[in-house]
């Protein structure tokens, strides 16, 4: 099928890109939600509302934010899009006031368009079952900006730390009282880390990626949230994200998004800082052999620290539950063993059954098909070629074996 062990690299590195486009939310369903809260950012600025004089901003945050959501594994699941809603001036010292003043106000827009408004430990979850099929919910956040100082104490650099925001949490122990012992995030610090990760070493994904990459990581970052194209990095995390639904469904411990997504983001800095990429495939084999590496410990305790917040642990629950982090360890190896098994000599019903196993047959079985269509067209152009990279296309590089997909070739 292939004459050299490079091709079958470029091919399986192709098929991986491919497959993670495939797992991404849809344009629609990124123009649908961002319309969508849009409308709820309106709603609650809008002139006469009692949230005005405070000038509430909605930011999209989490997996949204980053460009990292992917599909729900069944249609009929919801996708989720994570907001923040920061008020500023004078406001309440009570969390459940300022959580019940925007949520009374919410609760206006969704009884205006028939939608269900449910209050969530940390925020208030709005449910949109649309009629073309997206359903998904936003999360809003309620927020006040929070002092930032002792954030810069633990060497956390000042364009990350000074989005630190004071939170809500029905679970608090000064929930209901008068105290500025609010729970505290950054999850606006976190994106912008994240951002920078994206970045680095950008010039070496050049010839991965077309220059459209990098133009958009040198773009303003309020161009976020979401992108058309994205990075080695965010296409590697989405496979990674898959994969564990598939392997764990709904398990209770399974490996958590903001842990996958850290290790991710270091690893990938030093795959930059060290290696020349060939193709995805490289990156995300390096990546995933990476990521166990940054779990540190603080005595007894495994830490997979906040980037822009040190002192908190993502991983504190593993203390408390050690088979979280027995699973999470147990997956790392997993998806390393299914990256590597793929035997590519087998042809396409090959590749069809392994991967199938690992990220679901529906996505794999749309990714063959999309791909032999364009394959199929670029060959009867006769300029098809692989860079040696992992992207197919009119480029220089090698020429494309025809496949027969049987184990042969022409």
């Amino acid at each position: 099928m292939f004459d050299t062990s490079i091709q079958k690299l470029a091919y399986l590195g192709e098929f991986l890109e491919s497959l993670s486009d495939n797992i991404d939310l849809t344009p629609t369903q990124q123009k649908v939600a961002v319309e969508r809260y849009n409308v709820v950012g309106e709603w609650l600025a809008q002139e006469g509302s009692p949230l005005a004089k405070f000038d509430p901003r909605i930011i999209a945050q989490g997996s949204f934010r980053t460009g990292l959501a992917v599909r729900p594994v069944n249609d009929e699941c919801e996708f989720d899009v994570d907001l923040t809603c920061i008020l500023n001036g004078t406001l309440p010292d009570i969390q459940k006031a300022l959580k019940e003043m925007v949520g009374k106000r919410l609760n206006g827009h969704c009884e205006r368009y028939e939608l269900v408004l449910e209050e969530r430990r940390r925020c208030w979850r709005i449910h949109y079952k649309e009629t073309s099929g997206h359903s998904f919910h936003l999360d809003i956040v309620p927020a006040i900006p929070d002092t930032y100082g002792w954030i810069l104490r633990q060497n956390v650099p000042e364009k990350y730390a000074k989005h630190a925001i004071a939170i809500t949490d029905i679970k608090s122990e000064f929930y209901l009282s008068n105290s500025s012992y609010w729970p505290k995030s950054n999850t606006e610090g976190y994106s912008l880390w994240f951002l920078d990760a994206m970045k680095y070493n950008a010039h070496k994904i050049e010839r991965t990626f077309s220059k459209g990459i990098v133009n958009m990581l040198e773009a303003h970052v309020e161009e976020m949230p979401y992108f058309d194209k994205r990075t080695p990095l965010q296409k590697a995390i989405q496979l990674f994200k898959r994969h564990r639904d598939i392997k764990y469904g709904d398990h209770d411990d399974k490996p958590v998004s903001i842990i996958i997504t850290t290790l991710a983001a270091h690893a990938y800095r030093e795959v930059m800082d060290n290696i020349e990429p060939q193709s995805f495939y490289d990156v995300l084999l390096r990546i995933v052999e990476l990521m166990a590496s940054y779990i540190t410990s603080v005595g007894a305790v495994s830490w997979v620290a906040n980037p822009v917040n040190p002192l908190e642990n993502f991983a504190d629950k593993w203390y408390e539950k050690p088979i979280k982090e027995k699973i999470f360890r147990e997956w790392l190896i997993s998806f390393k063993d299914d990256l590597q098994s793929h035997n590519l000599n087998e042809g396409i019903h090959g590749i069809s059954n392994s991967m199938s196993k690992s990220f679901g047959e529906k996505s794999v079985r749309s990714t063959i098909f999309s791909m032999g269509d364009q394959t199929h067209i670029a060959r009867e152009e006769g300029n098809l070629k692989v860079s040696g990279t992992g992207i197919v296309g009119a480029v220089v590089g090698l020429p494309v074996v025809k496949h027969l997909f049987h184990g042969q070739q022409s």
